[in-house]
C-alpha cells in the first residue's frame, strides 16, 4: 500500500468507482434497467482507465 497521500486518494477513488459499479450493475440487472446497467459499465471503464493511466 502506498504511503504517499495522493496515491491513497487515487486508490480510494478507484475502489469507490469499482464498488459503485458493482452496485449499479447488480441493480440494473435485477431491475432490467439498461440505463442503470450502462452507468455501472461506465464506472468500471473509468476505474480501469484510472488504474491503467496512474501507476506509481
Amino acid at each position: 500500500m502506498p504511503d504517499w497521500l495522493p496515491d491513497q486518494g487515487i486508490r480510494r477513488a478507484t475502489l469507490a468507482l469499482a464498488g459503485a459499479a458493482a452496485v449499479l450493475i447488480t441493480a440494473g440487472a435485477l431491475l432490467d434497467a439498461m440505463w442503470v446497467l450502462g452507468i455501472g459499465v461506465w464506472a468500471v471503464i473509468a476505474a480501469a482507465a484510472i488504474e491503467l493511466v496512474y501507476r506509481p
